[in-house]
């Protein structure tokens, strides 16, 4: 009797509305490679972005994204739904899980929080840091497994400039990776801003690092 393989699940399609207050994004993805194409400023990044930070339960990250409401189908017949309301003292967004409120952010409360975590990225103090990021992973809810790869062009360039280079030596004061993926994020979302999803793989001088110990 032939098996026949479960199909992973997938994006079926995603819908945002008002991003930046000046346009709606709809589309729709097929199993396996997608491809989007289109002009400069036409939202493929910010899309990306949506897609990467959702997917990977980072839903604080929308804080720093204008929009108004982010709907989100998958395959397996499950959807994602972030809305954002506004009060006179904050702006909350809401998010759904099948229809049911699993989360309701503050970008108060997110805006120091971050804060408190760039000020442990700039001290380097690795065991505070570790353990607000295990009490931030603890209130995620990740919903696929996915990596995600920033404008890797601009990052190799970034991550060879000299003063990084250092910087980063510098601040080696663990072998821990979590920490490292830590201080990788921190960097992209300085260069890129603070709507970039969490990186989770080893940058060009980590490889260059160890392949270096290696040889010693």
């Amino acid at each position: 009797m032939k098996r026949i393989s479960k199909m992973p699940v997938f994006i079926k399609k995603v819908n945002v509305e008002g991003v930046h207050s000046r346009f709606d994004v709809i589309h729709t993805f097929n199993p396996g490679i997608n491809i989007l194409y289109g002009k400069n400023g036409t939202g493929k990044t910010t899309l990306l972005h949506i897609l990467a930070n959702l997917m990977l339960g980072d839903f604080d990250r929308f804080v720093y994204l204008d929009f108004k409401n982010i709907t989100i189908a998958l395959s397996n017949k499950k959807s994602i739904e972030l809305k954002k309301r506004r009060n006179r003292k904050d702006i909350l967004i809401k998010v759904l899980l099948d229809g049911d409120e699993i989360e309701n952010i503050s970008r108060r409360e997110i805006f120091k929080r971050d804060e408190k975590r760039r000020e442990l990225v700039e001290e380097n103090t690795i065991r505070k840091l570790s353990i607000f990021e295990e009490e931030r992973k603890e209130r995620k809810h990740p919903i696929l497994p996915i990596s995600y790869f920033p404008a890797f062009r601009t990052m190799l360039e970034a991550w060879a400039s000299q003063r990084f280079r250092g910087d980063y030596r510098i601040r080696r004061m663990s072998r821990d990776y979590s920490h490292q993926n830590v201080m990788m994020t921190a960097f992209a979302r300085d260069l890129f801003g603070s709507f970039v999803p969490e990186i989770n793989y080893a940058s060009p001088i980590e490889i260059e690092y160890e392949i270096s110990s290696h040889i010693e």
